[in-house]
């Protein structure tokens, strides 16, 4: 399941140009035991005062897992 995730992200890559902090998209936390349901609500403060956290972010590789 986690393959199909990925592979929609790597597609939704936001060009260089593009005014935002994190250019690609990234799969949330997935517990082991996960049933499949994905429900996606976000809200992160990504202005500069949080660069550091913008930074690791954008330096995960498309497959990183926590």
């Amino acid at each position: 399941m986690t393959d199909k995730l990925i592979k929609i992200c790597e597609e939704h890559i936001l060009p260089a140009s593009a005014l935002a902090a994190s250019k690609e998209p990234y799969i949330p936390f997935i517990p082991k035991k996960w049933n499949g349901v994905l429900i996606l609500v976000e809200n992160q403060d990504l202005s500069k005062k949080n660069a550091s956290y913008v930074e690791w972010l954008n330096g995960l590789s498309a497959k990183h897992t926590y």
